[in-house]
């Protein structure tokens, strides 16, 4: 057997690797916005938020929980922000399951989390001011709004 030293390990490109691989985490017909959203959802329900709304408004998916999954459970990293920017394990879901909120940065061209009254951008451009003021007039008030534009590029 051969011996590998530190050195030689390399950190996984996590989002090579997703594109790579789908189907790995969505199956033979790769990603796409709705399976994203169903795994997000499936992911709070199974951590404890009561209410729960996912919908479309114009070209953003957008999910809407309370109370805030984020906080229902033990995440392994400093920022809950970075969900969004690693591979997590979900063990609450079972062997070999993964936490999906780094689907959303990855195959999106632009997409926010607010919670808190706190707004973060999670891919591309920012949000305007005008443009969460429209989406929080749709939605109302919920502890965590994750919104998505899907970009078929990355497909």
């Amino acid at each position: 057997m051969d011996k590998f030293s530190a050195h030689e390990i390399k950190p996984l490109d996590v989002d090579r690797h997703i594109i790579k691989n789908q189907d790995m985490y969505f199956g033979h017909e790769g990603a796409n916005a709705k399976r994203i959203c169903a795994n997000i959802l499936e992911s709070a329900l199974i951590l404890g938020t009561d209410k729960i709304l996912v919908q479309m408004l114009n070209d953003w998916y957008l999910i809407c929980g309370s109370p805030d999954w984020f906080d229902l459970a033990e995440i392994p990293f400093r920022k809950k922000s970075d969900l969004f920017k690693h591979i997590c394990a979900f063990s609450e879901a079972g062997v070999n399951s993964c936490r999906f909120e780094v689907m959303v940065r990855v195959f999106s061209s632009r997409a926010f989390s607010f919670a808190g009254g706190v707004l973060e951008t999670v891919s591309g451009e920012p949000l305007e001011g005008y443009e969460l003021d429209h989406i929080l007039s749709k939605t109302g008030d919920w502890s965590r709004i994750i919104g998505f534009q899907f970009a078929e590029q990355n497909v």
